[in-house]
């Protein structure tokens, strides 16, 4: 027997006073902003050029990884931004850009 819309409208209040009942806001105030986070680490580079980054937490790791890539590839990086947005026969010229992957 398929359900009507009476019926629906009953089995949905329980379910939605436990959603409700269950949020661990106790009151409905909206979240106000934070301050943005701020990252913190030391890139130290051995005799060949190898960084060795160190961080107190993992953000900071991750900022730091991508500070010392960004420093030894910024070209490759780049050209890979350039490729991905489809815009490298646009700035590097028909002749090093790829038309073919721009239009698709």
């Amino acid at each position: 027997m398929p359900l009507t819309r009476l019926s629906r409208s009953f089995l949905a209040a329980p379910i939605l006073s436990l959603l409700f009942a269950c949020s661990d806001s106790s009151d409905n105030t909206p979240p106000t902003a934070s301050e943005p986070d701020t990252f913190s680490a030391t890139i130290r580079r051995t005799e060949f050029g190898i960084p060795h980054i160190k961080a107190n937490d993992w953000a900071s790791l991750g900022y730091g990884y991508g500070y010392a890539y960004a420093q030894d590839n910024y070209c490759i990086l780049m050209r890979e931004i350039v490729t991905a947005t489809g815009r490298s026969a646009e700035l590097m010229g028909e002749e090093e850009g790829d038309i073919e992957r721009d239009l698709f």
